[in-house]
């Protein structure tokens, strides 16, 4: 039997799955309707071809998927000044940069605004950590030490 862990989200991203699924529906039921109750008329026609309503029909259930094992984590749920899924986390890594990163679930992940995943090296091991903490990172055979600044 294969186990389908959890997914933790922010509560924000949970909605916006939850929006992002409900607007690919609409927009799968709008192809439908467009293609007459699912026959195949032309593109030309203004109808979707078979191809964009199989593509709606497998991001749908995708999402599906990651819904049905998401768990959204309220910031009330959060222990204050320890790092978590939600929390902003400021660092200092050890040649000299600093960084700010939101902990987010994989679903939810900006890498260029920095919003990195609770499961990817940095954010593993910021998980639990305070201010003052000092962390290795071990990413692409690298090593680094990172002392936390601030959780917010």
């Amino acid at each position: 039997m294969t186990m389908n862990p959890q997914v933790l989200l922010t509560a924000d991203g949970w909605r916006q799955l939850h929006d992002e699924l409900a607007e690919l529906r609409r927009r799968r039921a709008e192809a439908l309707a467009a293609n007459g109750n699912g026959g195949w008329s032309s593109p030309s026609n203004g109808a979707a071809s078979p191809s964009e309503i199989e593509y709606l029909s497998h991001c749908i259930a995708e999402l599906e998927y990651v819904l049905s094992r998401a768990v959204p984590v309220e910031s009330d749920e959060r222990k204050p000044g320890v790092v978590g899924v939600g929390s902003e986390v400021e660092v200092h890594w050890d040649d000299g940069s600093r960084e700010t990163y939101a902990i987010v679930g994989p679903p939810e992940v900006e890498a260029r605004r920095g919003r990195i995943s609770y499961v990817s090296p940095v954010g593993l091991a910021l998980m639990g950590r305070r201010a003052g903490d000092v962390v290795v990172v071990v990413a692409e055979n690298q090593t680094s030490r990172i002392r936390v600044v601030a959780v917010r």
